[in-house]
């Protein structure tokens, strides 16, 4: 059976990334990788952050989480400001390391006619 180059990237550039399939160092934009890991994973209990809402926002975003994580650790840029694609890489890296876990419940069975999976009535036979 070909893949067609559709059916081939059906998931998202972000799934790849925090999933170690996309090469870390060729990541140029975290904040996507970064919201999708805050979706499903408490990032900020993980890792024991504080919002400062003054700096950033009221509310978590993936900008204030991979900012509250640069000034805890101590990534800053030349200026003095926190490094944020460095706070992204690296949670993301902690997710595909492993200290970070991402995972997902398998999708719900598509049920027959009668209310039977379609694999069990193949195998009544």
């Amino acid at each position: 059976m070909a893949w067609e180059g559709s059916e081939a990237l059906a998931a998202p550039r972000q799934l790849f990334e925090v999933s170690g399939l996309y090469p870390i160092p060729q990541i140029r934009e975290t904040f996507s990788a970064v919201r999708l890991l805050a979706e499903h994973v408490p990032l900020e209990a993980l890792y024991g952050l504080a919002l400062d809402a003054d700096e950033y926002s009221e509310e978590w975003s993936p900008y204030a989480l991979c900012g509250a994580f640069a000034d805890k650790r101590g990534y800053t840029v030349e200026g003095g400001g926190p490094d944020l694609h460095r706070a992204g890489l690296e949670i993301i890296r902690d997710c595909v390391d492993g200290f970070v876990l991402l995972a997902f419940l398998p999708p719900k069975p598509q049920l027959a006619a009668g209310g039977k999976l379609p694999c069990l009535e193949e195998a009544e036979v």
